[in-house]
């Protein structure tokens, strides 16, 4: 689901693209219950998870 967002996002609505991006984000946020502060951007913290999960 991620990759498939980060690979089609550029033709995404800025809007919706921030709006997935925040519901996928969270959902893994509250997942491993990340603390707010230590939050990164949305889209940031996909890239993040898709280069982590791929090694």
């Amino acid at each position: 689901l991620i990759k498939e967002f980060l690979s089609r996002r550029q033709q995404l609505s800025p809007d919706k693209r921030n709006k997935i991006a925040q519901q996928l984000s969270d959902h893994f946020y509250n997942k491993f219950n990340i603390p707010i502060e230590d939050r990164k951007p949305d889209e940031q913290f996909l890239e993040w998870l898709m280069t982590s999960n791929s090694q």
